[in-house]
């Protein structure tokens, strides 16, 4: 039998949240995206192509139980929760693309080769 996810009025069920909180953290691109099925206004789930969701709950309860689901998978947060502001908007970065951006920041940082660091960076 499929898992029913939304109850009559649009909320999500509770065995929705409970996949929520349960998600394993290996495929959290499945989880975002059977999240945003359970998003109220889609229009405030955005993103994911480059890694990077944008959510706002719209102050909509429901979404808001969504968020709770998703902050009890203590795993799953703490890989992907980047930000929060007022107004219940949050920023989610997946694993790989926060390793790109980190990447990135130091592949443009150049190495000054002197007697004192030997090619090492700085720091050393």
């Amino acid at each position: 039998m499929p898992l029913i996810t939304l109850d009559p009025d649009g909320y999500p069920t509770d065995g929705a949240l409970e996949r929520v909180k349960e998600w394993s953290a290996m495929d959290l691109e499945g989880l975002f995206d059977f999240m945003r099925i359970l998003w109220k206004h889609p229009e405030h789930f955005t993103g994911g192509e480059a890694g990077v969701y944008e959510i706002s709950t719209g102050g909509w309860s429901g979404n808001e139980d969504v968020l709770a689901a998703l902050a009890e998978n203590a795993v799953a947060w703490t890989m992907t929760f980047a930000a929060m502001r007022r107004g219940g908007h949050y920023i989610f970065v997946m694993p790989a693309t926060q390793v790109e951006i980190t990447l990135c920041v130091k592949i443009e940082t150049p190495l000054a080769v002197t007697p004192k660091t030997k090619g090492r960076g700085p720091g050393w």
